[in-house]
């Protein structure tokens, strides 16, 4: 039989008493049941501890030598414990985000920041992939927590929506079509447009609800870079149909937002590994970034666009 950490802590506090009994009242425990963890942890060891004199008892130098390093194993077993309970209790550990570029600058930072004046501990780690990329990274577990737009066609991730936005059409003020409340697809036909490369999912949405309509655009600039797209759309290169997301990012002050017609929705979701269980920080970073959803959601009605929280057919 191997010594336990309980017989340690036994013979650690004889050493500090040097009294069966209250050794015994200090671990809420009988006389006898000390007496006998010290007899069991003598014979595994080979070595007398103690020597009794009557009612009293003395350690030997053999206990002497070893009292440091059953002190410096218990200590090490307390902070075991505590890092444990700091887990346990989300408190410390590591948080890896996989997202898409656009929701990595202009939605998460402010969840981030509310999340760590919480959990100052917590080290976390946010990278930007295209959508393809975070699945896997999150399939694979290289990522506790991804965002990403609807669909996701992987069974072996879940999703929970965040928000969903209309797409809109990105302006100057001095377009033609800027005095509009509402644009309607085929108003672009002549329009010298800017739309995502399909490979990203708003791109393929817009890309499949102009193929629907019938409407032939002209003139196309295509681009995955929505950053980029804006500094075109300033410059006058043409209009930017995009989902509102970037528009967070203050690039499109001084631009005009308007709605496209018929609506496209498109919904932000969270994902998670399905073979694992969700981390606790993950649970702790959502209730963060639900606030931060929400003020996001007025920030982009404040632009004209209808946005929800936690809705939409992800």
């Amino acid at each position: 039989m191997s010594t336990t950490l309980r017989q340690i802590e036994v013979f650690r506090l004889i050493m500090l008493t040097r009294n069966l009994t209250e050794a015994a009242r200090l671990l809420g425990v009988s006389q006898p049941a000390v007496s006998q963890s010290l007899k069991e942890l003598e014979a595994q060891l080979g070595l007398t501890l103690f020597v009794r004199f009557g009612s009293r008892i003395s350690p030997t130098g053999e206990a002497r030598l070893l009292l440091p390093e059953a002190e410096r194993l218990l200590g090490q077993m307390g902070v075991l414990q505590g890092r444990a309970t700091e887990l346990r209790d989300a408190g410390a550990g590591s948080l890896q985000i996989a997202s898409m570029p656009n929701v990595a600058a202009c939605i998460l930072p402010a969840a981030v920041t509310s999340f760590l004046k919480e959990r100052p501990r917590v080290n976390v780690k946010l990278n930007a992939y295209v959508i393809r990329e975070v699945v896997r990274q999150v399939r694979q577990e290289g990522a506790d927590l991804g965002f990403v737009y609807a669909p996701v066609d992987d069974p072996a991730v879940a999703i929970e929506p965040v928000i969903r936005a209309p797409m809109v059409c990105v302006l100057r003020p001095d377009h033609r079509l800027a005095a509009r409340t509402e644009i309607e697809l085929t108003d672009l036909a002549d329009e010298q447009v800017i739309l995502l490369d399909p490979l990203n999912t708003p791109g393929l949405y817009l890309h499949r609800r102009i193929e629907e309509t019938g409407v032939r655009i002209r003139r196309v600039v295509e681009t995955n870079l929505s950053f980029a797209a804006l500094s075109m759309v300033r410059s006058g290169t043409g209009i930017f149909v995009t989902d509102p997301v970037v528009l967070l990012s203050g690039l499109g002050q001084g631009l005009v937002i308007r709605e496209v017609r018929p609506t496209i929705p498109v919904d932000l979701v969270a994902i998670y590994a399905r073979q694992r269980p969700v981390p606790r920080l993950s649970v702790r970073f959502m209730a963060h970034l639900k606030p931060a959803a929400l003020r996001i959601c007025e920030m982009l009605r404040e632009m004209g666009c209808e946005a929800s929280v936690g809705q939409g057919d992800a």
